[in-house]
């Protein structure tokens, strides 16, 4: 098994593992009355433990992991491969159906959510951007730099996060809601270290572990209890994120991009 599809493959089942131990912790972790997390609570200290290992883990592997520094974004995303295209198109979609939910839960309010309607039309613009780099090909636009469109998904988790705080900043235990700020912040550099390929500064290692670290802590945070246009958020960033990183490590042509 290449090495690319090796790591994302154990970044499913790590997060899988770690989704169990966050729904143990969210069913036994906390007082029912206060909301307080009960001390010593054994699936809490798993997690943590589980999180730490498999970023000492991804840390390791970047370090490892040598490329050449004259990679473009869309030299990963070929329209000709039909499975990436077939899995960058699913998280498209989930994305871009997660944005029309926000946008028409923000518009049913008796005083309509501004600040939900632009994070819905964020994640539509998001949705597009991510469709488009599936549509890439190596004749036409990888040619190009400073395609400012891959900014898009940054902006858009920048808002993300915003909102996910200012909903939460009210609840005193932080376990609560933790993994799902690491996740958005996780989301948010990988991201926005993708895009550095095409403006001449790519950073590999940073893109790999910040990549990897974010579909961990989205199919973790999935145990909590999130609404469907937040499922789908976290599904859409996890489901391509798994399957950019792994064709972006096992990436073979003109410019190999994995040298060890």
């Amino acid at each position: 098994m290449k090495k690319g599809i090796l790591l994302s493959v154990v970044t499913l089942i790590v997060g899988i593992l770690g989704a169990v131990l966050r729904w143990m912790e969210q069913t036994m972790g906390f007082e029912a009355e206060t909301g307080l997390a009960i001390p010593g609570n054994v699936p809490a200290i798993a997690l943590i433990i589980l999180a730490c290992l498999f970023a000492v883990f991804l840390i390791v592997t970047a370090i490892k992991t040598k490329h050449p520094s004259m990679v473009r974004y869309g030299q990963v995303s070929p329209a000709e491969n039909p499975l990436c295209f077939g899995a960058y198109s699913v998280a498209s979609l989930l994305m871009a159906v997660a944005g029309v939910l926000f946008i028409a839960k923000a518009l049913m309010e008796e005083t309509i959510s501004i600040s939900r309607l632009i994070l819905g039309l964020f994640a539509i613009g998001t949705a597009v951007s991510l469709i488009f780099t599936a549509k890439m090909d190596d004749q036409g636009e990888n040619k190009r730099q400073y395609r400012f469109r891959l900014l898009i998904p940054p902006f858009f988790c920048c808002y993300w996060l915003i909102l996910a705080y200012e909903g939460r900043a009210a609840n005193p235990v932080v376990l609560q809601y933790v993994y799902e700020l690491f996740a958005i912040i996780c989301v948010l550099l990988a991201f926005y270290y993708i895009a550095s390929f095409d403006f001449g500064k790519a950073k590999f290692k940073q893109s790999i572990f910040f990549g990897y670290m974010a579909s961990f802590f989205s199919i973790t945070t999935l145990a909590d209890k999130h609404a469907l246009e937040s499922v789908l958020l976290y599904l859409s960033v996890s489901l391509y994120l798994l399957f950019y990183l792994a064709k972006l490590i096992d990436q073979k042509g003109q410019e190999k991009i994995l040298t060890t």
